[in-house]
């Protein structure tokens, strides 16, 4: 797998969905989703939200990629079951273990209603988000995410 390119930075404020100042920060995260139109919607809206976005359709990249890139991101978002093995919870450890000193918040969203993955969520420190997904409430949650918390995030379930 090559090196993935550097994320290029949004003209867009993440927190006000504004053009960015000069001295706002630009937070980029990492996406990971196997459905292609839900991955397209995704960036399309985060990019345009004002964050950088890296996307991967499959687990194995997004991990080869967050090890061979240097910069640590600023959030995961991932769906939370995958063709093949691996799924949301076991991705978002592996990714999370890369940069084992540095806490990185991840959203988790899936349409599976079993009341265990809330716990399961809360148990690994992730946002859980259910689908169907309202955008406000998926850019809520990052204007909270990343904003550097005092602790690690704790969990939170979409109505």
């Amino acid at each position: 797998m090559n090196s993935p390119a550097p994320i290029p930075p949004s003209p867009y404020s993440p927190s006000t969905g504004q053009p960015a100042g000069p001295a706002e920060r630009q937070y980029h995260g990492v996406v990971i989703e196997d459905d292609p139109s839900t991955l397209e919607f995704l960036e399309d809206m985060l990019t345009l939200w004002g964050y950088g976005v890296e996307i991967y359709p499959d687990p194995a990249d997004a991990l080869q990629g967050l090890i061979l890139r240097p910069e640590i991101p600023d959030f995961i978002i991932s769906d939370l079951r995958f063709i093949g093995g691996m799924d949301g919870f076991e991705l978002i450890t592996n990714l999370r273990a890369v940069h084992p000193k540095h806490f990185i918040p991840a959203i988790l969203i899936t349409g599976d209603t079993n009341p265990q993955h809330a716990l399961t969520a809360s148990e690994r420190k992730v946002h859980l988000l259910r689908k169907p997904m309202r955008p406000s409430y998926l850019q809520t949650l990052l204007q909270k995410v990343c904003v550097p918390p005092p602790e690690a995030a704790a969990s939170t379930v979409s109505p």
